[in-house]
C-alpha cells in the first residue's frame, strides 16, 4: 500500500511518547509499504530527517513554532485564551492549525496516489477535510476529552479549573465529529475504545496498544542506588505538573516518615517554579532533559506514575518494566496496560497505600525481584514492536476490503 502518514511533530528523537510511537509504527509499516511522512517541525528537528528518510519513500515538513499549547516552546497567551471562549475548536487543538500544513497536503495528495491516510491524534484530525475518496484512519494516543475532564476536576488553580471545565464541553463536541467523520479511529486500549464508543456508538473503532525495543532498554544492575526513585515527565505540561505535586504533597511526605534519606529524581522539562519546589522538598532533584534516559533507570530503585488526570498509556512504564525496573502506580496511571496489581506491578489510589507500595519496594528486596521478573516476561510476551506492526497491517487489510465490499 501506499500510505500517506500525518505527524503533528516530527517522529524523531524519541523523547516522548507520541514521538516514540510514531517513529516506530513507521518503521513496521515500512517493511510491507510505502510511507509518505507529511509533518509539522520544530526548528532543531531538521537535524533528524536522515533517521526517517531509510523508511520512508518521501518526507515533506512544515514549520510551526511551538508543540501546541502545553508544549516546550509553546507561545500562548491570556489573550488567545480569552479569546478562544468564541471559538468552537478547543484552544489546545485550535493552536496547531497551520494554512502552510493545508497547502502542503493539498500539494502531496496532488502529486501522488495513497492508498490510505493516517492521522496521528486529534490534533491534526482537521486536516482530514481536505483528503477525498481515500480512507481516513486517526489514531487517538489520549481521548483528549476525558484528559481534559480529569484536568478540571483536579487542578489545583481555581481559575483553570473553570477554564478547563468549557475546554471539556468544547471538547466532547469537537472530538466527537473529528472522529465520526473518519472511516477508522484506532485507540490504543480497550478503555479509550469505550470513551470513543461513548462519544457516539457510530464511530467505529479498533484497538492498537503500544510497544517497548527491549534489547535497547536494558539494565546494568551492578550500580542501582539505595533510596532513589525515579519520575520521567514534561513538567511543562499541566496534567503532568499537576501529577507530580499530587505526589508531593500527598504522598512524599509519608514516604519520608519511614525511609528518611530517600531521593526524588525528575527527568523532563523543568516547571517554571522549580527552584520554588526545591526549597520545599530540598531532596527532589530536576535533571530536566536528558539524552538518555537508561542511566537514570538503571541506578534508581524504582519508578513511580502518581497519575490522577492522564488519558492514553505510559510508554514509560513499558521501558521500566523492560529494564526490571519496579514500578508503583495509580490505576488511572497504568491504564489500558495489561498489568495485575501485585503480580508485575503495584498500584494504588490512596496516598496513604501509595506511599506504603513504594517504602515496601524500597525495603523488600524479594518483592523487587518476583515483580519486575513477571514484569519483563509480560513485556516480552505482549508488547514487541513486531507484534504491533503485524495487528496494524491486519487492521489496514480489513478497511480496505471494507472499502472495496461498499464499492
Amino acid at each position: 500500500m501506499q500510505i500517506l502518514f500525518l505527524t503533528p511533530t516530527f517522529p524523531y528523537p524519541l523523547d516522548n511518547g507520541n514521538r516514540i510511537l510514531e517513529f516506530n509504527t513507521i518503521r513496521q509499516l515500512a517493511r510491507q509499504h510505502q510511507v509518505f511522512l507529511l509533518s509539522l517541525i520544530q526548528e532543531g528537528q531538521y537535524q533528524h530527517l536522515s533517521r526517517l528518510k531509510e523508511y520512508c519513500t518521501g518526507i515533506e515538513t512544515v514549520p510551526v513554532a511551538g508543540m501546541g499549547l502545553w508544549g516546550k516552546d509553546a507561545n500562548y497567551s491570556r489573550q488567545g485564551l480569552v479569546k478562544n471562549l468564541f471559538d468552537p475548536i478547543p484552544y489546545n487543538l485550535a493552536r496547531w492549525y497551520s494554512s502552510e500544513m493545508e497547502d502542503r497536503l493539498k500539494k502531496v495528495l496532488s502529486q501522488n496516489t495513497f492508498d490510505l491516510v493516517q492521522i496521528e491524534t486529534l490534533h491534526m484530525a482537521p486536516y482530514a477535510k481536505f483528503i477525498k475518496k481515500i480512507p481516513v484512519i486517526l489514531r487517538q494516543h489520549n481521548v483528549e476529552s476525558k484528559m481534559m475532564e480529569r484536568y478540571y476536576k483536579y487542578a489545583s488553580n481555581s481559575l483553570e479549573r473553570v477554564y478547563s471545565f468549557f475546554q471539556w464541553r468544547k471538547l466532547l463536541r469537537y472530538e466527537r465529529k473529528m472522529c465520526l467523520d473518519s472511516d477508522l479511529v484506532i485507540t490504543l486500549s480497550r478503555i479509550d475504545e469505550d470513551a470513543i464508543g461513548r462519544l457516539s456508538s457510530e464511530i467505529k473503532t479498533e484497538v492498537l496498544s503500544i510497544g517497548v525495543d527491549g534489547e535497547y532498554f536494558k539494565r546494568d544492575f551492578s550500580v542501582r542506588k539505595k533510596d532513589q526513585i525515579l519520575y520521567m515527565g514534561n513538567l511543562l505540561f499541566p496534567p503532568v505538573r499537576e501529577n507530580v505535586l499530587y505526589f508531593l504533597n500527598e504522598i512524599w511526605p509519608i514516604i519520608k516518615q519511614s525511609r528518611p534519606d530517600v531521593k526524588f529524581l525528575i527527568l523532563g522539562n523543568r516547571p517554571r517554579d522549580k527552584d520554588k519546589i526545591i526549597r520545599k522538598f530540598p531532596d527532589v532533584v530536576f535533571l530536566g532533559e536528558v539524552e538518555d534516559v537508561r542511566p537514570y533507570m538503571t541506578t534508581s530503585s524504582l519508578t513511580v506514575v502518581p497519575h490522577r488526570i492522564a488519558s492514553g498509556v505510559r510508554f514509560k512504564i513499558l521501558e521500566a518494566m523492560a529494564m526490571k525496573l519496579p514500578v508503583v502506580s495509580t490505576s488511572i496511571g497504568c491504564e489500558g496496560l495489561e498489568v495485575a496489581d501485585g503480580e508485575n506491578i503495584l498500584i494504588a489510589d490512596r496516598p496513604e497505600t501509595f506511599a506504603r507500595q513504594v517504602v515496601a519496594l524500597l525495603e523488600n528486596e524479594n518483592l523487587r525481584i518476583n515483580l519486575t521478573e513477571k514484569a519483563f516476561a509480560l513485556v516480552r510476551e505482549k508488547y514487541a514492536w513486531e507484534n504491533v506492526g503485524q495487528c496494524l497491517n491486519r487492521i489496514y487489510d480489513k478497511l480496505q476490503m471494507e472499502v472495496i465490499d461498499n464499492k
